[in-house]
């Protein structure tokens, strides 16, 4: 599951978080996981 506070990030950064995310961990790590998108966004 990946949590974001609703209109605190633009499209392209939430993207970019989200292409972050996918690239550093597997489906298989993710699985019964919670993460929360801000962890992966650079502002």
């Amino acid at each position: 599951m990946i949590l974001v506070q609703q209109q605190r990030y633009s499209i392209g950064e939430l993207m970019c978080g989200i292409l972050r995310l996918v690239v550093a961990k597997s489906a298989e790590e993710m699985e019964n996981q919670v993460e929360f998108l801000s962890a992966w966004i650079e502002r």
